[in-house]
């Protein structure tokens, strides 16, 4: 039988972080399944994927191959819960943005609601290691969406540390999430909106280790689904 939650681990040219995570993830004695899913990596992440998976009998992974995109990625691990039952689905990103001892904290809290996020925009959560401009436009970026989609209950929209459980898992799998990058996120909460959402905090860090994914047209991408959205609201139960 299965643990109990499915650690889903997003990956993308993260040959420098992907088995110091691993080991991370594994030393604090969880009864979880760890799955990596790697977005068709051009580093080497791949090769390294196999040996991680022999030393750590909860590891798995995804290799995708095809279009890349955050959305993608999102939906192959809600299916992995989904179809294997998993009571919680916890999902972070591998360049060590997200703190893996925060894992315990989300945890934690998850038996209460149906979906909680790691936030920076709570009290004691913060974000380091980015240039101002960038954590200026993290700030500005989770206001406008806040205010665009009335999602003013919560702080941190933007946040890919979060932990879903099996009702909410179920709903999301059963969705035609349209979002092909990080926006996503957002249109994930948006179907989630009225169910028990809870914020714990934590702190952002900025990478050290290989190059950050962002983008002036990832941005450009999230702004036009924020506005499509808003306009069409969210999609249909399928």
């Amino acid at each position: 039988m299965h643990p109990k939650t499915l650690i889903a681990v997003f990956s993308l040219n993260e040959r420098e972080n992907i088995a110091e995570l691993a080991g991370t993830i594994s030393g604090l004695g969880l009864d979880a399944d760890i799955l990596v899913i790697d977005d068709d990596s051009l580093d080497g992440t791949q090769a390294v994927l196999p040996e991680l998976a022999a030393k750590h009998r909860s590891l798995s992974y995804i290799v995708r191959k095809g279009a890349r995109g955050r959305g993608f990625s999102e939906i192959d691990a809600i299916n992995y819960a989904a179809t294997r039952g998993y009571e919680y689905l916890l999902e972070m990103d591998a360049d060590f943005s997200h703190d893996p001892a925060d894992i315990v904290k989300l945890l934690e809290t998850a038996p209460y609601y149906d979906m909680v996020i790691g936030s920076r925009y709570i009290g004691g959560g913060q974000e380091t290691g980015r240039s101002l401009a960038r954590r200026l436009l993290s700030r500005a970026a989770n206001r406008y969406i806040r205010s665009m989609l009335d999602l003013k209950s919560v702080h941190d929209c933007t946040s890919g540390f979060r932990c879903y459980n099996k009702e909410a898992v179920r709903t999301l799998s059963s969705r035609q999430l349209k979002s092909r990058g990080p926006s996503v996120l957002v249109e994930m909460l948006l179907v989630l909106r009225d169910r028990r959402i809870a914020e714990v905090p934590v702190i952002y860090r900025g990478r050290k280790k290989g190059k950050s994914k962002f983008s002036l047209g990832l941005l450009l991408e999230s702004v036009r689904t924020v506005i499509r959205l808003k306009r069409r609201g969210v999609p249909e139960s399928i």
